[in-house]
């Protein structure tokens, strides 16, 4: 990773996933939510009818887990430095919903997450299964275990991306208003005549 990309830096919830084998259609499971710093790219408003508007973002994070493997940090792959093709589509990114400036209003969202995801395991599990009071212990000691590989990927991760400063609100919005004015084109100001005496 080079360490003077001018993107801008935030807080966001990075999804941990693992190919679920035959039994799931080989579709990617989600593991996990840990919070990784991240290069945000684009960010985009969509306006509704009733007045209400949705945020994301494309974001590249410097580290994920390869999917395609068991979940274990020693599959965690270095992402590249982000790029853009020539249409200014970014390679490698992600959308999230939420940026932060602080690890810890990032954590209290990816713990929300995580505690909902344990949630729908356990309620997957039949309630007119005859063992499933030991089925949904199992299933929550799983998750328990699961939780703690995942925040030792996250520690790793965070670790790793030490360098990485975070840009705070009013930069990024600076930012978006440069871009603009760079792109509308200089502004003419009109100089003012001092009043004739």
């Amino acid at each position: 990773m080079e360490l003077d990309l001018k993107y801008p830096v935030k807080y966001a919830i990075l999804e941990l996933k693992q190919n679920g084998g035959w039994i799931n259609n080989y579709e990617k499971i989600t593991q996990g939510f840990i919070v990784s710093k991240c290069y945000v790219m684009d960010s985009n408003i969509k306006f509704f009818s009733d007045g209400k508007s949705e945020e994301s973002y494309k974001v590249v994070f410097p580290f994920s887990n390869n999917p395609n493997t068991e979940l274990s940090l020693k599959h965690i792959i270095s992402n590249p430095n982000p790029t853009r093709a020539i249409d200014g589509t970014c390679f490698s990114s992600d959308t999230v919903s939420d940026l932060f400036d602080t690890y810890e209003e990032a954590n209290a969202l990816a713990l929300k997450k995580n505690k909902e995801l344990e949630t729908k395991l356990v309620l997957e599990i039949s309630i007119w299964d005859p063992f499933w009071k030991e089925k949904k212990q199992k299933t929550k000691e799983q998750f328990s275990k699961k939780m703690e590989l995942c925040h030792e990927i996250e520690n790793w991760i965070l670790n790793h991306t030490s360098y990485m400063k975070i840009s705070r609100l009013i930069d990024l919005k600076f930012i978006e208003k440069q871009i603009k004015q760079e792109q509308s084109g200089p502004v003419l100001v009109k100089k003012k005549t001092p009043p004739k005496k």
